[in-house]
C-alpha cells in the first residue's frame, strides 16, 4: 500500500539500519522500500539492496549527488506503491495503524511529527483528526500557525502526484516548503491523523543550518524562486492566503541578507523585496505595495553601500 523513499547522503549505516528498523510496525500496510543512494561516503548502500523491511522488499537507486529534490523524485517514479512517504536516513518513522485511513484514497494524509533537538529537547507538532479540502488546510492551518513545511509529514496518493505532475523542484535549498504548498493546493481531500507518525533528529551540521557564505547565496536564491512561486500561486487561487507565509520567507532572507557582507546576498533580498512590490502593484493591493516599496528602498540602499564599500576595498 505504502511506497517509503529513504533518501540518504551523510547517514551511517547504523542511521539507515535504525530508519529501515523504525518500519517494521506498519506490517501489511508497508509495500516496499526504496532507498535513494545520493552520494552515501560513510557505508556502502548496496548491503541493503535486496534486503527485506518484514515482508515488503528493499531495493537501492543510485543518484550520483543530484540532490535531495531529484532522489526523492526518482523515488516516486519508481516506486509501485497506491501511497508515498518519505524519510530521511537519519529519522525515523512511528506511524501505525494507517490502512483504513489510505483505503478512503485521500489526496493527501498529514501526520503528526516529534523532533527531537541535540541536546534531547523534544517538541511536538500534533494536527487534530479531520478531514478537510487542500485549500481549507492551509488556510486553517496557517492561521493558527502550524503548518508543517516538511514533505516527510505527508503521505501522497501516487497516480495522484503523477497526474497533476507534482514534484520537487531541483536547485533549490528548503524545497520542502513549495512542495508542500503546491502539493495541498491542488488536494481535494486531506485526512489528518493526530498522533506521532514522524520522529525528527535535527542535526547542527545539516545543510539548512549551515553558515557558510557561500551557502548565504544558494539559500538567498533558493528564497528568492520559492517567494517568487508562491506569489504566482496566491494569485492564481484566490480563496488561499499565503501572506504569512510569504512574509516568513521575506523575514528569512531578510535575516541572511543582515548577517552577510556579501553584495550577491543583499542583491537577492533586493530582487525579492522588488518581486513583492509588483505582486502589490499588479495584485492592486495598495497597502501592501506602499509597505514593499519603502522596504524595497531599504534593500536597495543596503546593497548600493555594500557595492561602495567593496569597490572602495578593491581600489
Amino acid at each position: 500500500m505504502i511506497s517509503f523513499v529513504i533518501t540518504t547522503y551523510g547517514e551511517t549505516e547504523e542511521q539507515v539500519r535504525r530508519a529501515l528498523a523504525s518500519l517494521t510496525a506498519l506490517g501489511e500496510d508497508l509495500s516496499e522500500v526504496i532507498i535513494i543512494d545520493d552520494g552515501a561516503y560513510l557505508y556502502d548502500s548496496s548491503c541493503f539492496d535486496g534486503g527485506y523491511v518484514g515482508c515488503a522488499p528493499v531495493r537501492v537507486i543510485r543518484a550520483n549527488h543530484g540532490g535531495l529534490s531529484l532522489a526523492r523524485n526518482c523515488g516516486i517514479e519508481s516506486s509501485t506503491g497506491d501511497y508515498v512517504a518519505f524519510l530521511d536516513g537519519d529519522d525515523e518513522s512511528a506511524l501505525r495503524d494507517i490502512g483504513s485511513i489510505l483505503r478512503s484514497s485521500p489526496d493527501v494524509v498529514r501526520i503528526g511529527l516529534k523532533e527531537i533537538n541535540g541536546n534531547g529537547e523534544v517538541r511536538l507538532y500534533i494536527p487534530d483528526d479531520g478531514a478537510l479540502s487542500g485549500a481549507d488546510y492551509l488556510n486553517t492551518y496557517m492561521q493558527r500557525g502550524a503548518l508543517v513545511p516538511s514533505a516527510c509529514v505527508y503521505i501522497y496518493r501516487r497516480e495522484w502526484l503523477l497526474e497533476h505532475r507534482i514534484a520537487f523542484r531541483q536547485g533549490l535549498i528548503h524545497e520542502d516548503l513549495l512542495f508542500v504548498i503546491e502539493s495541498l493546493c491542488k488536494a481535494q481531500r486531506v485526512v489528518t491523523k493526530a498522533s506521532v507518525g514522524y520522529i525528527y533528529h535535527r542535526r547542527a551540521d545539516s545543510i539548512t543550518s549551515s553558515q557558510d557564505s557561500g551557502m548565504h547565496v544558494l539559500r538567498l536564491r533558493s528564497l528568492r524562486r520559492i517567494h517568487m512561486s508562491l506569489l504566482l500561486l496566491q494569485a492564481k487561487n484566490g480563496d488561499l492566503d499565503l501572506r504569512m507565509w510569504l512574509l516568513k520567507v521575506r523575514k528569512y532572507a531578510e535575516s541572511i541578507a543582515l548577517r552577510s557582507p556579501m553584495r550577491v546576498v543583499k542583491f537577492q533580498y533586493a530582487a525579492m523585496r522588488f518581486q513583492q512590490f509588483l505582486a502589490g502593484v499588479f495584485l492592486r493591493h495598495p497597502q501592501d505595495w506602499r509597505q514593499e516599496f519603502r522596504g524595497l528602498i531599504s534593500a536597495v540602499k543596503d546593497w548600493a553601500l555594500c557595492r561602495t564599500i567593496e569597490g572602495r576595498i578593491d581600489r
